[in-house]
């Protein structure tokens, strides 16, 4: 099972089956093997999702027949957007078939952007020339990403008067900065430019940089906006809809979450977030493989 974004064209999902007949992965060398499918990553995660929703709810005998719903998959790069209705469902055998309601839609609002905030209105600032440095080596920026970054936003404190910490020690050792005192320098002249509330806080010490969590919300709000308008448009168009699944990297982060259910609660629609909502697309795509059928019919963009 091959998983793609919902919002990529036909001739994309093509490229990725003669990729894999490229690379030897079709086993009876056929273009259109019934071995190899093609996933679409909100289809795959609509169905994981149900799983767990449905095991939340063990004892309830709702008729599901009919139900329209939308899953919302935020990935690093891209927010997907699909709509579906059941139309069949038997608890029994938990036999589920869904048909798609809308076309596939979305835009590149994925979680690249708050990285990419963080960069250029933090350290860019903060390193000052040794950030030509830094953006420059795929090394030093995956080692940063990955170790220093990615694990800090995971979980956004839910306190406004809280901060983020952020440690630079190994990312000063790899840029080959022996003397920190540039970098106060920096960070007292970004201070400068901002009300105390939106300071940067250096501790040298232990080489961290704490920064306010209402700083670190401005930067999902980059991506955040774009989706919610999206999702208005798309909760004014389907106002039938009452419930949204939200997966994807970004989909399990809890300031998302509570921001993107805060926002679909004022239009009526019920924001459920399965566990390890990251891995939602691949739990999902295993699920695609032995219950294709689920997937009834698609609706073109035109």
């Amino acid at each position: 099972v091959i998983t793609v974004p919902a919002i990529w064209t036909d001739q994309a999902r093509i490229f990725m089956r003669e990729a894999a007949l490229g690379a030897n992965l079709i086993q009876d060398a056929k273009l259109y093997s019934e071995k190899v499918r093609i996933c679409l990553e909100p289809e795959g995660a609509a169905l994981y999702c149900f799983h767990h929703w449905l095991s939340d709810r063990p004892k309830s005998d709702v008729d599901l027949k009919g139900t329209k719903f939308m899953v919302v998959d935020l990935g690093g790069g891209t927010a997907d957007f699909t709509m579906h209705q059941v139309i069949e469902w038997t608890r029994a055998n938990y036999k589920l078939k869904f048909d798609e309601i809308a076309p596939p839609s979305g835009g590149p609002w994925g979680g690249r952007l708050i990285w990419d905030t963080f960069a250029t209105k933090i350290l860019q600032p903060v390193l000052g020339r040794l950030y030509t440095k830094f953006i420059k080596n795929d090394s030093f920026r995956c080692r940063f990403q990955l170790e220093a970054f990615d694990p800090v936003i995971s979980i956004v404190p839910p306190e406004a008067t809280s901060a983020c910490t952020f440690k630079l020690g190994d990312l000063f050792s790899d840029l080959g900065l022996a003397d920190d005192q540039s970098i106060f320098k920096n960070i007292t002249n970004y201070n400068k430019r901002y009300h105390e509330q939106y300071r940067l806080r250096w501790i040298p010490r232990h080489k961290v940089l704490k920064i306010p969590v209402l700083v670190v919300r401005s930067w999902f709000m980059v991506a955040l906006d774009p989706i919610m308008r999206h999702l208005d448009r798309l909760s004014e168009k389907h106002r039938d809809v009452q419930l949204a699944f939200l997966v994807g990297g970004l989909g399990a982060n809890n300031f998302v979450f509570d921001t993107l259910r805060d926002f679909l609660k004022a239009r009526r629609i019920s924001l459920y977030q399965p566990p390890d909502a990251g891995l939602a697309v691949v739990m999902g795509a295993k699920l695609v493989f032995f219950f294709f059928i689920f997937f009834c019919s698609h609706t073109l963009s035109l």
